[in-house]
């Protein structure tokens, strides 16, 4: 695309959004390798064209990742179709696409979840308070380390006041996961809870 216009990103995202699902249409249709092999090429095209500047807004962007990721997942799927010829651009737009995945873990990676559930001191429920802390934080070694601790507290009365206090015991749990390395493999990893 030679736009410059200040939409550029979102109108490229939704006709790259709009290209793969028609070539996934195609494939699903099962339509004549010649018409997969052009919709794939326009797919290929608009991906070798990004800019570097589009490339890290990409990466950035959980939107423009996902529509990227699906794009390339597709043609992938398109290169195993018999009768589709050979596709000059694949390599480079594969390239560009490991860059983006691998920019958008990083990115993940340095982000700091806290979330935080606390019932009110007016609440006369006598409910358990609960409080959940998250936090993600790189490690050596290309791991990814997930603690979460649960606490709970009780309501108690003193003072004629509500006041809460925690529990002797609380729950701690661990994820590690292990980040895409520069040759290829990936490492399936848990889901943090």
């Amino acid at each position: 695309m030679s736009d410059n216009s200040p939409s550029k990103p979102a109108s490229f995202l939704k006709e790259l959004s709009e290209d793969a699902q028609d070539l996934s249409h195609l494939l699903t249709k099962k339509k004549s390798p010649k018409i997969i092999e052009a919709q794939a090429k326009v797919i290929l095209d608009k991906l070798v064209s990004m800019t570097p500047t589009d490339i890290t807004a990409s990466s950035s962007s959980i939107n423009a990742f996902s529509v990227i990721d699906e794009a390339i997942t597709t043609v992938n799927a398109a290169t195993g179709v018999s009768g589709v010829g050979h596709f000059n651009h694949l390599k480079k737009a594969r390239d560009i696409v490991q860059i983006i995945r691998r920019d958008h873990l990083k990115s993940r990676k340095k982000t700091t979840k806290s979330k935080q559930v606390i019932e009110d001191d007016e609440d006369a429920s006598g409910e358990e308070d609960v409080e959940v802390v998250e936090k993600e934080a790189a490690t050596k070694d290309n791991k990814s380390v997930t603690r979460s601790a649960t606490v709970k507290f009780k309501k108690t009365k003193a003072n004629d006041k509500d006041k809460s206090t925690p529990e002797p015991t609380a729950v701690v749990e661990q994820d590690v996961q292990m980040a895409d390395d520069t040759k290829g493999k990936n490492t399936p990893a848990r889901a943090a809870t």
